[in-house]
Order: C-alpha cells, then structure tokens, then sequence
C-alpha cells in the first residue's frame, strides 16, 4: 500500500546483527539484498561526494529502525 498502513502479515523484516551506525550521518544505507528484501520502492535518485568521488544512488521509502 502506498499510504505506508500495512496489515500485521504484509510487514517484511530482517535482522541485521552487524550494523555500524555512523552517528553524524543524514541518511541510512542498505544493501541492494536488504533493499530487495524489504521490498522498499525508489522514490528518487540523489548525488553524494564520496571518498572515490561522486555517486549517485537510490533513495527509497521509509524503514522503521528498531
């Protein structure tokens, strides 16, 4: 459902026992694998500077962190 409700059996999770949080970071990055799995739809494109240079990558829906 694109109004972010789901019913109790749409809910998709996954548990990550090796997360690193980055305190001063703006944004939460996932890989492609759990992006796939949570079934997280691409709402635009964005450009960050990176170490290796500029990259553009994927921002897509909204997670709950827990």
């Amino acid at each position: 459902m694109d109004a972010g409700r789901l019913t109790p059996d749409q809910v998709r999770t996954v548990e990550v026992d090796d997360a690193l949080v980055d305190t001063g970071a703006t944004m939460l990055l996932l890989p492609r694998k759990l992006v796939r799995q949570l079934g997280l739809k691409q709402f635009r494109t964005r450009t960050a500077r990176t170490a290796a240079g500029n990259t553009t990558f994927g921002v897509y829906g909204m997670v709950l962190l827990t």
